[in-house]
């Protein structure tokens, strides 16, 4: 079985997004900042559920907020892609204690801890 290539897609600010351009993702939906932020990340992240050529969604932290109920849903089921994960915004707060932020965050994603 020859194993299928799947994209990446991004949900984003501008300065998220060009960035990814840059790297080649071409998969992607550039928030505003204009009021309509809720319903232009629920419409892209509809969206690339749908295309079943996705196979990782990222999705700026700041924007995860108005669509955690589906996400926390996506990521407990039994669905293998896409893979959802919270991309860190540019000027977010950092946590106090790193290591235990990221494997709380890998046990999240990948179902179990790492030792950093």
């Amino acid at each position: 079985m020859i194993p299928r290539i799947l994209n990446i897609a991004v949900i984003g600010d501008d300065d998220l997004v060009n960035g990814m351009r840059f790297a080649g993702l071409s998969r992607y939906a550039t928030i505003s900042s204009h009021g309509q932020e809720c319903d232009e990340v629920t419409k892209a992240l509809s969206e690339f559920l749908d295309d079943s050529e996705i196979g990782l969604i990222g999705i700026q932290e700041k924007y995860v907020q108005f669509v955690r109920g589906l996400v926390d849903s996506i990521n407990a089921s039994n669905r293998t892609t896409p893979v959802i994960i919270e991309l860190p915004s540019r000027c977010a707060e950092s946590p106090d204690d790193a290591a235990k932020f990221y494997d709380s965050y890998a046990k999240n994603c990948i179902g179990f801890g790492i030792q950093i």
